[in-house]
């Protein structure tokens, strides 16, 4: 009897420990299920933080345009020809403008309408929009320029003579922007593909017009007035990608990001590396310069 009772125990505490180590088997392969799907969905969520960190990069490295106000950049567009005498003293006047404000004057050299008649076998440097902003200025004497294109001296005119550019541009520069512009140009094989930026600081006061224009630094020419014959040209206007008085934009209120892209072809004779891009907003109706920048045609970057 004694013996049953001990195999019995026996047989009792063997089904016993079966029975434990079941249990501890099944939940070691819960905890083992629990462990492998907790570490894919940890693998899960970080991969998705790492593609949207690496997301966000992407955008900051696109939007490239300071977001943070500054005040305005003064634009002068000057009437100039190469049969006008006085033309070459509104060049040293927009040079000294330009490097008493550096960084933030910019000068465009528009050649039409008069005096521009090319000596000889030089090049012809007038362009099909010069009329109309000769036009639309009401210039009559040149040399002669509009500062942002507003009428500073209330003259109902906004081109003014060369003695004014520089006193107005000193108004223009300390003024504050409602619009920052980024400028980014890479160049290949005669073909410049441009990107421009604008972020609103401020309210632009309705839609406005972006302008994007091709200026060329270095191109002789004989020259009226000139000290000395070839004479060399600045920031002389090649073109406008933009056609003559901008692209529209119509999303301007103030924290609006706008992305705009543009391919320009060199035309025969123009040297790349002298040329720049220069961007500029203006209101509407084309007439008042919210903002205006530039940098080089080729590999080109401001912010």
């Amino acid at each position: 009897m004694l013996k049953k009772g001990v195999k019995l125990f026996f047989y009792f505490g063997v089904l016993i420990f079966y029975y434990i180590c079941a249990l501890q088997t099944t939940q070691l392969t819960i905890y083992f299920i629990k462990f492998k799907i907790m570490t894919k969905l940890s693998i899960f969520v970080l991969a998705f933080v790492l593609m949207v960190s690496a997301c966000k990069k992407d955008e900051e490295a696109t939007n490239f345009v300071n977001q943070t106000a500054e005040t305005k950049t003064a634009l002068l567009e000057e009437f100039t020809g190469v049969k006008c005498g006085y033309c070459p003293d509104g060049a040293v006047i927009a040079a000294e403008m330009i490097a008493e404000h550096p960084g933030k004057a910019i000068s465009i050299g528009i050649h039409g309408v008069a005096y521009n008649t090319p000596y000889g076998s030089d090049p012809d440097l007038t362009t099909a929009w010069a009329d109309a902003l000769v036009s639309y200025a009401q210039n009559t004497g040149w040399p002669g320029g509009m500062v942002n294109r507003r009428d500073h001296d209330n003259d109902g005119k906004i081109s003014m003579g060369r003695g004014s550019w520089k006193s107005v541009a000193n108004i223009i520069v300390a003024e504050s922007a409602p619009v920052n512009i980024g400028i980014r140009s890479k160049y290949e094989s005669g073909v410049a593909t441009i990107t421009v930026e604008l972020y609103y600081t401020g309210d632009g006061g309705g839609a406005n017009l972006l302008n994007v224009a091709i200026t060329e630094n270095g191109i002789k020419t004989q020259q009226s007035g000139a000290a000395e014959n070839p004479y060399t040209h600045a920031h002389t206007l090649r073109d406008l990608v933009t056609g003559q008085w901008g692209t529209s934009v119509t999303e301007t209120t103030s924290g609006s990001l706008k992305t705009f892209e543009f391919s320009y072809t060199l035309k025969a004779g123009q040297v790349a590396a002298n040329c720049e891009v220069v961007a500029f907003v203006t209101k509407g109706d084309h007439s008042e310069v919210l903002n205006a920048d530039a940098t080089h045609l080729v590999g080109g970057e401001v912010n």
